[in-house]
């Protein structure tokens, strides 16, 4: 079984006041087929017109939801950060949208059990930051090239 995360002021959220009851009820059901069908976020055409959204794409655009992946294909805003499989790609995706990010400010927009995100905050962070100071004396002089 697949599980949707889905935070409990969705419902309300700005972008979904912009559409009807009837296209925020096909938008969600658009997610789910996302966590059920573990696409990573990912919703071709077929799918979309399946789900009688086709239609609504440009306007799922511009409201922010959808961003176009592929010739046919749109990924759900944000999808990472809040549903990818992994604690390591939801900090990962955290990162790449803001990366001066605080590891607390990063758990509270993923979630999970605290220590562990910090902790892959911190590690992902040495990966992505090299140390400034070299671990090996260099026998080159800065600035001339030799």
């Amino acid at each position: 079984m697949a599980w949707l995360r889905l935070d409990d002021t969705y419902d309300t959220h700005p972008k979904l006041a912009e559409l009807t009851e009837v296209q925020c009820w096909r938008w969600t059901r658009a997610l789910i087929h996302c966590a059920r069908h573990r696409t990573d976020g990912v919703l071709t055409e077929a799918v979309l017109k399946r789900l009688k959204l086709r239609a609504l794409v440009p306007r799922l655009c511009d409201l922010g939801l959808l961003e176009e992946y592929a010739p046919e294909a749109w990924h759900v805003h944000d999808w990472a950060i809040y549903n990818a499989s992994t604690i390591f790609e939801k900090v990962a995706a955290c990162l790449l949208k803001n990366p001066a990010a605080t590891a607390n400010e990063i758990h509270r927009e993923i979630g999970g059990k605290r220590e562990i995100v910090l902790r892959e905050v911190a590690s992902q962070r040495e990966t992505l930051v090299p140390d400034p100071v070299p671990t090996e004396p260099s026998d080159r002089f800065p600035g001339t090239g030799t």
